[in-house]
Formats: C-alpha cells, sequence, structure tokens
C-alpha cells in the first residue's frame, strides 16, 4: 500500500470483516461541501478541483466563497446551471 493511500484510509476490522473509513482533508471537505446543498437550495454543489476537470461539459454557476470548519479561508464552490 502506498503512504498517500495509507495516510487516506484507515483500516477497521468490525465482527463481519474489513470495513474501510476514508479520512483526510479531501474527504473532510467533500463532506462538508455536501451539506451546502441545502442552504444553496440545489442538488449538487461542486468544488473548485470538481469545477476545473468539468469545465466545457457542463454549465455551472459560481456561488459565493463559503467557510467550513477546519479550513483558514473560504472554499470556492459551484453549482450546475440550469
Amino acid at each position: 500500500m502506498n503512504q498517500y493511500f495509507s495516510e487516506m484510509t484507515e483500516a477497521i476490522k468490525e465482527n463481519r470483516g474489513l470495513v474501510l473509513q476514508y479520512v483526510g482533508d479531501t474527504v473532510n471537505s467533500a463532506s462538508r461541501i455536501s451539506g451546502l446543498t441545502r442552504e444553496f437550495s440545489c442538488d449538487v454543489i461542486l468544488s473548485q478541483t470538481t469545477h476545473d476537470l468539468l469545465t466545457g461539459s457542463f454549465e455551472m454557476e459560481r456561488l459565493p466563497p463559503v467557510k467550513v470548519k477546519g479550513k483558514k479561508e473560504g472554499l470556492s464552490v459551484y453549482k450546475l446551471a440550469g
């Protein structure tokens, strides 16, 4: 297992077998962003990274930067337009 993967995952042994639990900054940010859908009344909120990967494939609208727990600076987020 490579070091990056080791830092991003933690194996937990439970009664029924092995379960992978994902931890780290990326996972925490994704969780915080997904919780913003109610605030912005939309089904999907995209991070800056996802926006950059999808540019040209979908029409997206930039939302105001959001302050989330665990981050010093606001995150750039987007919603799908139309």
